[in-house]
């Protein structure tokens, strides 16, 4: 698997790092918990057939601390508006984001469903339901939360894990990132649950693919027909067989094949 093309660009004083590959129309695909720190096999199953950009928001791995300028969902909202305008990609644009970011890719889809072309959400948080809650990750033990994010820990390890033969400062280094990274999606759910989205998710016209494993310990499948409910425009399920919250990760071909088939 060859890698992408890395470039930066500036948002609100901050640069973002973007990995860019493929050709044809642009897809951006925007990664949540552990944001992405290297190129993996989804994005490259992406690339094969569509233009996949994706963009690291402020305080993922590869980009600067913007995260600390940013303190509720509207400032989330328009941070990420001026990050896919920044990386080039015009409206109406189609939009893939997985887990957490699905909060912010569904603010944008309930603030302007026409800058959107099409829309996935991967086990998307967004909605809270007192009598069935989402989890919060960050009130989970470290030695447990790996395994609340996928079914297959090597696959988790293969994307997120530091090399185990790189140098020891070279590891901490990653360690230090993935912490940053922890820091600024907790800025991004905080206060965790529910930040408004319930209010608003009606205004979402734009047509939506739900994405959720069946192992999914964090946001329970059951949520894919909440936000079904919610969202005013067409609206389809999958719910992928042996893949955990990061279904994407755990199974990354049956996932991007949804997302080709869906936009085309």
């Amino acid at each position: 698997m060859s890698q992408a093309t890395e470039r930066f660009v500036s948002v609100n004083g901050s640069n973002c790092r973007v990995l860019e590959k493929g050709e044809g129309k642009p897809l951006v695909v925007i990664s949540g918990y552990g944001g992405l720190p290297r190129w993996d096999s989804f994005h490259e199953l992406l690339s094969m057939k569509r233009k996949v950009i994706a963009p690291s928001m402020p305080g993922q791995f590869g980009s600067e601390r913007g995260h600390e300028k940013l303190h509720n969902p509207l400032d989330w909202l328009a941070m990420m508006q001026d990050l896919i305008a920044a990386c080039g990609v015009t409206a109406p644009a189609d939009i893939v984001a997985t887990s957490v970011a699905g909060m912010v890719a569904s603010e944008i889809a309930a603030a302007s469903s026409a800058s959107l072309g099409k829309l996935v959400l991967v086990g998307s948080y967004g909605l809270y339901v007192d009598a069935e809650p989402t989890v919060n990750l960050f009130a989970q033990s470290p030695a447990i939360r790996t395994k609340l994010m996928v079914a297959d820990q090597e696959r988790y390890k293969a994307v997120f894990a530091a090399d185990p033969a790189s140098p020891v400062e070279e590891q901490e280094e990653w360690a230090m990132l993935a912490y940053r990274c922890d820091e600024a999606v907790a800025r991004l759910v905080w206060p965790f649950g529910s930040v408004g989205l319930e209010r608003r998710i009606h205004r979402i016209t734009t047509p939506t693919l739900l994405i959720w494993g069946d192992k999914d310990q964090l946001v329970p499948t059951s949520y894919a027909k909440r936000f079904a409910d919610g969202i005013s425009g067409p609206t389809r399920i999958e719910i992928v067989k042996d893949a955990g919250h990061l279904a994407n990760v755990d199974q990354p071909e049956a996932v991007a094949k949804l997302v080709l088939d869906f936009v085309g």
